[in-house]
């Protein structure tokens, strides 16, 4: 009997995925919540759980028929030659002379027909009157079933022991049991089932959470068919539903003295390693996971189109034994499991290095040149792109056909990482430069087999991800039953799709959407549809018409909520409220407290902080009274943590400008309701409220980003010159500020003010303080003053400038013996010039000079360069001389804070920008001060 004359048996995966009792422990449901929080990354867990020891190649079992077998020649003791098919009556004749079949369970051997029901006849009194059967025998055991399970090759001849001749009528069976080792070095069991006209009796084997259903009854009056089976799997007879059913049980023993007893390796940590990934992953426990959700596996061996197309029996070697651990699991925990294939492109310029001289390469795929045979593939010199290609995805996991077609998949869905770094590429094409050296384009292609795995309940997010939603829209308009499970699939994947993109949502899509949950009457799906509808009236009216057909006013509220909610605008919140409310009113009139309701929630959330929602606000205040801006508008912009400044300025002003449109306030309002609280309250709380954004401003950087455009890529970078008569953000919010406080004629938000920008200096110390924000603000606010006909010296802003002037003249000039040396640095070689260099930079001397030869000037330019002195001084050269001259000069902030005269000067600076140069109105703001009496003394005024 040859290879090729063994036919394969029918055999299924279980569909009940039953348990086998107490035997099937390979699949372990004992993973713990703990165990559920390791690894990070999705991708990373399922390579290293794929990873584990799946290099065993052969298979817990084999099953094999052969129509052509030998006829044994059976001869039984006491019943003589039996004919085969086995006839009814010889049947009876077997039975008569056997016993029941017994079983063990611990040291006991018990005879129980509830868990064994079947004849058994001793192998003494079984002979074989064909010559040729054991040797036919032995050839199937050494040779076939040998390498079906994988085995070692022998250095000995294993040896096949006839252990019994058994019958099973109708109703025989045998519970799930695992073979016990009858003889020394037996490892397998082999059953040979004798043409014999049988129904049912199906084999159910289990092992490490893979499970068959072997069935050979079809065909079971004229063929032979052989089974096997490593000892510790678990298997099961089915009762026989009509015939008999004669088999020979064999024991295949090892006899090879110094190699391992055959075994099945452990699979129970790899298979447990699986399971636990693929939990995590159901429980959506991962903090990195693939999106779209999906995870492409590289296969050992690469399959063709033909071959992806039969499924997991193109499989080979350790792919196929990788796949039939995996595919029980991923079935019960109902994730699919594809084989696909994958092509990765690289795409870029050849490196010209390797070129032939002439800029030239041989053709690697051009078999004309006689020349370029041997040529190898040119380098990739420069790469343009990648990109990973999926197609011809085949599920063989069960539940239908996909129609993904070819896609693009993301690097990060492909395992393991990298996995062609340092790889030939299997295809290669160049298409060579035509300049010189120029190096010509060229493109790498690799070939592989992968499996693509996801969850179920992900298969029509990740088609509608490949497809687009023109397809899953096709899908629920076309879908004879919109209900469906996969139709909701679809709809639940648009509306993800939906909420991702936000405010980019397609407006179409949202209303289709809406549509399909009226065509379900799905009032929740379709809450959730509506918020991404956009903030079109018509559109939102439509759809509010049609959803209040199906169901009704109260049903839709939390979606008309959301809605409200998503609308940034107040003014277009408000607008698309009056449209919903048209259109219910025009349905079914409703009490007033629901509408507002809807207006309170529209007020309630809102937070955009928009200036161009003032009048809009003002409008509404004037109609509802000022209540709402002072309990709801100012707290909830307070919440904000930027941004606020504008907003309630702009409140603030629109507030003042319309003060004439609200009444004198009230004793209590309509109904008894508190009162509306005063104009000029809310006014203030408002511009009180603008200043809480002082720490973020004084926290911002002084001079915004710039992009500056470079050939490669965009680089942001502070810009460094900045127009001198723009003030800098910080004194613009101030004097911003102060402007809204004289606007509003609000001299007690004015004191505030000042008292808001002393107390909190943020991370700047006072150094900085001033050079960034309180020197420069003194001439600005100065112009703010005299815009509103203000001066200096009018409270609260004398007394504000007189604070200023005192921590001025305490933090920043001090006193004469106070003025800090500069930290040394010494930068020269030693020679006599970069002496008298080092000298100068380390004193308050504002210039230093060198006429002298070339090659010293530039000796002492490097040293400057080289030394990191650029913050302290600058250099230039005067080629009015002869020789010419290197000049290097203290840079003027240098001297201001480092020398006496320099930070007397930045002193009378300071005091000019308050009081515009006139002594005198500085001398009425300080008052006959200790203060005054030091400006006095250091010749500032």
């Amino acid at each position: 009997m040859s290879e090729s004359e063994l036919e394969d048996c029918d055999i299924y995966e279980d569909p009940e995925n039953e348990k086998f009792d107490d035997l099937d422990e390979e699949i372990s449901e004992q993973d713990s919540e703990s165990e559920l929080s390791d690894g990070e990354d999705l991708g990373d867990d399922l390579y290293e759980a794929l990873s584990e020891n799946f290099e065993f190649t052969g298979s817990f079992y084999h099953c094999s028929t052969d129509p052509n077998a030998p006829n044994p020649g059976l001869t039984i003791d006491g019943v003589g030659l039996v004919p085969l098919p086995l006839t009814e009556g010889y049947a009876k004749v077997i039975i008569s002379r056997s016993t029941q079949a017994p079983f063990g369970k611990g040291e006991q051997t018990l005879v129980d027909t509830s868990v064994r029901d079947t004849w058994e006849i001793e192998p003494n009194r079984v002979f074989f009157q064909n010559p040729h059967w054991k040797a036919f025998v032995d050839k199937l055991a050494s040779k076939t079933i040998w390498t079906a399970l994988g085995v070692a090759p022998y250095s000995s001849q294993p040896r096949c022991e006839l252990y019994k001749l058994l019958l099973y009528q109708t109703g025989s069976h045998f519970r799930p049991h695992q073979d016990t080792a009858k003889a020394n070095g037996m490892f397998a069991t082999i059953i040979i089932v004798l043409p014999s006209a049988f129904e049912g009796g199906q084999v159910h084997l289990s092992h490490a959470g893979q499970k068959k259903i072997i069935d050979i009854a079809k065909d079971s009056a004229f063929t032979t068919s052989f089974f096997a089976w490593y000892t510790d799997v678990v298997h099961e007879v089915k009762p026989v539903t009509a015939g008999y059913r004669l088999a020979l049980s064999y024991n295949l023993i090892h006899t090879s003295r110094n190699e391992p007893h055959p075994s099945l390796p452990d699979m129970s940590d790899a298979l447990a390693g699986i399971r636990r990934v693929l939990r995590k992953w159901n429980e959506d426990k991962y903090d990195s996971a693939p999106s779209p959700p999906y995870l492409a596996y590289l296969l050992e061996h690469q399959y063709s189109e033909n071959d992806l197309n039969r499924g997991s029996r193109c499989l080979k070697g350790v792919d196929a034994h990788k796949v039939a651990h995996l595919l029980p699991i991923a079935k019960d925990l109902s994730f699919s499991v594809c084989i696909a294939k994958l092509v990765f492109t690289r795409s870029g310029w050849a490196d010209p290095m390797e070129s032939d001289g002439r800029g030239r390469w041989g053709d690697w795929n051009d078999d004309s040149d006689d020349d370029g045979e041997n040529d190898p593939s040119p380098s990739m010199g420069e790469l343009d792109f990648e990109d990973y290609e999926v197609s011809n995805v085949v599920r063989i996991s069960g539940g239908g056909r996909l129609s993904f077609g070819k896609f693009k998949i993301p690097e990060e869905s492909l395992l393991p990482r990298e996995p062609f770094d340092g790889l030939e590429p299997d295809r290669c094409q160049y298409e060579g430069g035509y300049m010189g050296n120029y190096a010509g384009t060229l493109e790498h292609w690799y070939d592989r087999s992968v499996l693509v795995i996801f969850r179920d309940a992900d298969e029509a997010a990740i088609t509608l991800h490949i497809k687009g939603n023109a397809w899953g829209l096709e899908q629920l308009e076309s879908a004879t039953d919109p209900s469906s499970a996969f139709t909701r699939d679809v709809a639940a994947a648009l509306l993800d799709k939906l909420q991702s993109e936000a405010s980019h949502a397609s407006t179409n899509d949202a209303v289709a959407l809406m549509r399909y949950a009226v065509a379900c009457k799905d009032d929740a799906f379709w809450n959730q549809v509506l918020p991404y509808c956009g903030s079109y009236e018509d559109t939102v009216g439509t759809a509010i018409g049609e959803a209040l057909k199906v169901f009704g006013p109260d049903a839709i509220r939390p979606g008309i909520l959301d809605l409200l909610r998503r609308i940034r605008l107040l003014k277009t919140r408000l607008n698309i409220l009056k449209t919903i409310m048209a259109r219910i009113e025009a349905f079914h009139r409703m009490h007033p407290l629901w509408a507002d309701g809807l207006l309170n929630h529209a007020l309630s959330t809102y937070t955009k902080a928009a200036p161009e929602d003032v009048p809009t606000l003002v409008n509404l205040a004037v109609q509802r009274g000022l209540g709402f801006i002072q309990d709801i508008i100012i707290p909830n912009i307070l919440k904000l943590k930027a941004g606020k400044s504008d907003f309630f300025a702009a409140l603030a002003g629109g507030l003042n400008q319309n003060r004439q449109r609200f009444p004198p306030p009230l004793i209590s309002g309509p109904g008894g309701s508190p009162p509306s609280p005063p104009i000029w309250e809310v006014i203030r709380q408002c511009v009180l409220a603008a200043f809480k954004d002082w720490s973020t401003v004084l926290s911002a950087p002084l001079q915004p980003k710039q992009t500056v455009l470079s050939k490669k890529k965009r680089v942001s970078s502070t810009a460094s010159h900045p127009n001198p008569n723009t003030p800098n953000p910080k004194v613009k919010w101030i004097c911003d500020m102060a402007d809204l406080c004289l606007s509003v004629n609000d001299l007690h938000a004015s004191s505030a003010l000042h008292s808001t920008i002393l107390q909190d200096y943020g991370d700047l110390d006072s150094t900085r303080m001033f050079k960034e924000v309180l020197t420069p603000l003194m001439p600005q606010l100065r112009a703010t003053l005299q815009k509103h006909g203000k001066r200096v010296t009018d409270e609260p802003f004398s007394s504000f400038f007189k604070e200023t002037i005192s921590r001025y003249l305490a933090e920043i000039l001090g006193p004469k013996s106070a003025v800090p040396r500069l930290k040394r640095r010494n930068i020269g070689c030693g020679c006599g010039d970069c002496n008298a260099l080092d000298i100068f930079i380390n004193n308050a001397q504002s210039q230093f000079a060198l006429r002298a030869r070339k090659d010293r000037r530039e000796h002492l330019e490097y040293v400057i360069q080289r030394g990191n002195v650029m913050d302290r001084v600058k250099y230039t050269t005067d080629r009015s001389t002869t020789p010419q001259m290197l000049v290097v000069s203290k840079r003027p902030e240098i001297l201001t804070w480092y020398t006496w005269d320099g930070k007397q000067a930045a002193a009378t600076a300071f005091l000019n920008g308050i009081s515009g140069g006139d002594n005198g109105e500085l001398r009425t703001v300080m008052g006959e001060s200790s203060v005054l009496i030091l400006l006095d003394s250091a010749d500032i005024l």
